[in-house]
């Protein structure tokens, strides 16, 4: 097996490796968050820098509880001109 083909299959495994942890933990690193979302970690970081994503600080540590983001993503959803908003 090729080194490169040993790697594309760890980065497989931990992918889904964090996203199985995301359906039991209500606490998630940037990793697992960006596993939940589908999005890239650097676009997490991004997010949670500006404050656009609900998120807490402990230490160095950026922390994402599952409730927040989903209780996030559906206030999303219905926001903007077609939910009745003017501008």
């Amino acid at each position: 097996m090729s080194a490169a083909r040993q790697i594309t299959d760890l980065d497989a495994a931990s992918e889904q490796d964090i996203a199985t942890a995301t359906e039991d933990r209500e606490v998630m690193s940037v990793e697992a968050c960006a596993a939940f979302l589908g999005v890239d970690r650097k676009t997490v970081y991004d997010y949670a820098g500006r404050g656009v994503i609900p998120c807490r600080r402990l230490g160095k540590r950026i922390l994402f509880s599952r409730r927040a983001l989903v209780l996030w993503l559906g206030g999303a959803c219905c926001k903007g001109p077609s939910s009745g908003e003017t501008r």
